[in-house]
């Protein structure tokens, strides 16, 4: 226990003379220092006494003026010692940084005196003292590891790609070891995380509780290049993967390029062999697994199939919050992929195979072709041929934000739309909407798949839009826009009017996915190079800050892997106030952006890291990747050197909070109004572009 607080004397020097030699503390200014010496409190220890247990919520930092300290873990076998602290150095910064409870307990070695700061004041300290909070992060990341275990679990995944093979369960104690914030109840044993495992198998292959091998390849292979016409597809609902079943228990995937997917893959893989294990468990007596047997095979042909596994699957020794979560998990036919998991091995062999020497074509290259031959269908100029007059503009979002803010035929009939949207109740219209155009895009694809059978409401090459849809494996669909066709067709009341002059095309490529981006955006900018006038990055990010919705622009992105830092000329920064006029009460961050290996590569020690040491406002995957291509043009000299970039983050999800994770579903009045108000800065930037005119406030609304 703490003895009796000592009397610091009105000199400081003794205290001020360590802040001068502990690193990271001597970097203090001098008038930093001299408020942190006001601010400390003096401490003395005898020797065996414990300044703080493991599990204690206090989180003031201490700094060691004579004595030595050790710190311990205590398990079931006893004590562990950790480390052995001496003057001259401090320690119990992880729960002031991390909002953690003490992970140690600190016992004196020796008799002690020490300062203390409390967790409040050097929080303070890390985010107004660049050179503090720099120094604070090569201690914790170098020479404390605190990031070892990602570090532990990347490099046993590339020397498998290396090796050409990989066994998940090999993995598994690296991916505890990392502790994914998303997976709440990783170490609970006899409790099913449904929320992450569902996460998990809407991102795995659907036959993954028949499946043992799987194998991956960067490119089709020459001996089977068609393998859509001798496999049936075995579809991951949220991820856009090529797959198909070879045979019972063997897969064959195509991976997207870098290591993003692959990673994406395995550490939802790992989430699958921890949560099986569980429900293994929980089914293992003979006695249930043929009693699920029996039922799987009574009711096979049953009309109510779905009423009968219901009454069965309560006889199961699930909770009822676990019970829900299996069947939101597989809706149909749950008990008999629960009695797949059940007797499954929880094997699971990856063949990974990266061709080399490779001169057939490219999926990255054909998918290019398609492009080219899209653009030809649309001006009637090859790309090379193109007009001088004819500019492009990348756009990189989704599918769906830019074809409905340019679609006449949809926006004639909002109020249709809108009153189909009321007699049938749809759930839209129970949210709250600022922009009714936002509500009629929401409402627009239930009511096109409804109303529109003969495909009336879609655009066509007539009307200055063609989709390519056939990816070539790559996943990313594009739509082309000629302002040309479209300058005389209606379009959001949200945008300037769409320039007469123009022969402008808007290219608008669907989310790549990580390091994937990099050879996209790479292989547009060789396409049509000095063509190029604008780039503009719509993308889903998780947030470190405000609520779901919220909007974050970025002025630096940093790369997890190595911390490299990379600023961004994002021209959305200098228009923040016409961008927030189009939002109701959503709040606008920018800062730092962290670009993430994975989904599930972060845990709360390192979102709070970067949050209170780097000041990040969220994470996503692919920033830096378009950015280190955009710089590598410019220097290169393949596209304008005042090309115009913007940079646009919705909030999708908020990894720190359980409550705000991708696990949960979001609202169609979170996600669409910020998307669309993001979608119309970035036309109406195009826009003044092409017409050289500045942005009028009063020409349109909101």
């Amino acid at each position: 226990m703490k003895s009796q607080q000592e009397k610091i004397k009105q000199d400081y020097s003794s205290a001020a003379a360590l802040l001068e030699r502990v690193i990271p503390f001597r970097f203090l200014s001098t008038q930093e220092k001299k408020k942190l010496v006001k601010a400390l409190k003096g401490y003395s220890f005898n020797k065996g006494d414990v300044i703080y247990n493991k599990g204690d919520s206090e989180d003031s930092v201490y700094l060691i003026r004579k004595g030595v300290v050790e710190t311990l873990d205590y398990k079931a076998s006893g004590s562990i010692r950790i480390n052995v602290i001496t003057a001259g150095h401090y320690f119990g910064e992880r729960a002031a940084l991390f909002n953690q409870k003490r992970i140690y307990t600190v016992r004196a070695l020796s008799d002690v005196s020490c300062y203390s700061v409390s967790g409040k004041n050097f929080r303070q300290l890390v985010n107004s003292s660049k050179a503090f909070s720099k120094a604070m992060s090569t201690i914790l990341r170098d020479k404390q590891g605190i990031f070892s275990a990602f570090d532990r679990f990347k490099a046993e995944v590339l020397q498998g790609i290396n090796r050409g093979h990989i066994e998940i369960r090999q993995l598994i104690p690296f991916y505890k070891d990392m502790e994914p914030a998303m997976h709440k109840l990783l170490s609970r044993e006899d409790e099913i995380d449904t929320s992450v495992l569902d996460y998990a198998v809407k991102r795995l292959p659907s036959n993954v509780t028949e499946n043992f091998v799987y194998i991956l390849t960067d490119e089709l292979y020459a001996h089977i290049p068609e393998p859509w016409k001798l496999f049936d597809p075995v579809p991951a609902p949220a991820r856009r993967r090529r797959s198909w079943k070879m045979q019972n228990g063997q897969t064959m995937m195509l991976y997207r390029p870098g290591i993003t997917d692959l990673l994406d893959l395995i550490t939802c893989l790992c989430v699958f062999v921890v949560e099986a294990e569980k429900i293994r468990k929980k089914l293992s007596e003979h006695r249930i697994l043929l009693a699920i047997k029996n039922h799987i095979s009574r009711n096979e042909f049953e009309k109510d199939k779905k009423k009968a596994d219901a009454v069965f699957l309560k006889t199961l020794p699930f909770s009822p919050r676990e019970l829900a979560g299996l069947k939101t998990i597989w809706p149909d036919d749950t008990v008999k992929y629960i009695y797949n998991v059940a007797i499954h091995s929880g094997i699971f062999s990856l063949v990974i195979k990266k061709q080399v020497d490779l001169y057939n074509t490219r999926r990255a290259e054909m998918w290019l072709s398609q492009i080219g031959d899209a653009v030809k269908n649309l001006t009637g100029y090859k790309v090379s041929e193109l007009p001088e007059d004819v500019n492009i503009h990348v756009i990189s979002s989704n599918t769906h934000s830019v074809l409905n803010c340019l679609n006449h035929k949809l926006i004639s009939r909002i109020d249709e739309v809108i009153s189909w949207g009321e007699k049938t109740q749809h759930q839209a219209l129970s949210q709250k909407w600022f922009n009714k155009y936002d509500l009629l895009y929401a409402l627009s694809k239930d009511y096109i798949n409804e109303k529109d059978e003969d495909g009336t409401l879609k655009l066509d090459n007539n009307d200055g839009v063609i989709r390519v849809e056939r990816t070539a494996s790559t996943g990313i669909q594009v739509q082309l826009f000629s302002l040309n066709k479209l300058k005389d067709k209606i379009s959001d009341p949200g945008l300037p009017p769409i320039p007469k002059n123009s022969n402008a095309i808007i290219l608008n490529i669907d989310y790549a996915f990580g390091q994937q981006a990099e050879e996209i955006m790479r292989s547009l900018l060789l396409q049509f190079g000095q063509r190029i006038s604008s780039i503009n990055i719509i993308g889903k990010a998780g947030a470190l800050v405000g609520k779901r919705g919220d909007i974050l622009l970025p002025d630096v992105f940093i790369e997890q892997s190595e911390d490299l830092f990379q600023s961004v000329e994002n021209k959305a920064l200098s228009t923040i106030n016409r961008l927030q006029k189009r939002l109701d009460g959503t709040k606008i961050h920018k800062g730092p952006m962290l670009t993430v290996d994975g989904t599930l590569f972060q845990n709360t020690m390192m979102l709070s890291f970067y949050r209170h040491i780097w000041d990040c406002i969220g994470l996503e995957m692919e920033g830096i990747y378009y950015l280190r291509q955009i710089i590598e043009g410019n220097q290169h000299g393949l596209i304008p050197q005042n090309l115009f970039t913007n940079f646009f983050y919705y909030v999708s999800d908020l990894p720190a909070d359980p409550g705000s994770q991708l696990s949960t579903v979001m609202e169609l009045s979170e996600e669409m109004p910020p998307l669309y108000a993001v979608t119309r800065e970035i036309l109406t930037d195009i826009f003044l572009i092409e017409s050289g005119e500045k942005f009028d406030e009063e020409s349109f609304n909101n």
